[in-house]
């Protein structure tokens, strides 16, 4: 078992270092406002009852 301080260090370091480097090599729009499914009720209040159906419909 690692210490606790230092299984925060580890995070704040993966946090600082780490998921930087991931988020520019690769780009994605996953729970901001341009993701498709960010409506689902659960996230940060949204109201959209079936998010999936909603991307369904708008697709061609």
């Amino acid at each position: 078992m690692i210490p606790h301080e230092q299984q925060l260090r580890m995070l704040e370091r993966f946090a600082s270092e780490v998921v930087p480097v991931v988020r520019k090599a690769a780009p994605t729009t996953l729970w901001t406002d341009a993701d498709p499914y960010g409506g689902r009720p659960a996230v940060r209040g949204r109201t959209v009852a079936d998010a999936a159906n909603e991307v369904d419909k708008a697709q061609p």
